[in-house]
């Protein structure tokens, strides 16, 4: 089982493919990237971040993060 921590690596990756998706749409700068998926890791360890048992967990970590940063990106104008 990976531990709580361990599972950031879910929220960073699935953070990052939204962020990196809403830049390639135009709808994100570029240098707004980072504070994405900074703003996803740290609302992820606030909930509680527990141990993930299994691939359902991995899913569900992985809908959250990305729901969360597409909420995230919605609220940033893309500096072009």
């Amino acid at each position: 089982a990976l531990a709580g921590a361990e599972g950031l690596s879910i929220v960073l990756n699935a953070a990052n493919e939204i962020a990196v998706a809403a830049f390639l749409e135009d709808r994100l700068a570029f240098t707004s990237i980072p504070s994405i998926i900074e703003q996803a890791m740290d609302a992820h360890e606030r909930i509680g971040a527990s141990s993930i048992h299994g691939l359902d967990e991995v899913r569900r970590v992985d809908a959250w993060a990305r729901a969360f940063a597409a909420r995230a990106t919605a609220g940033v104008q893309s500096a072009s």
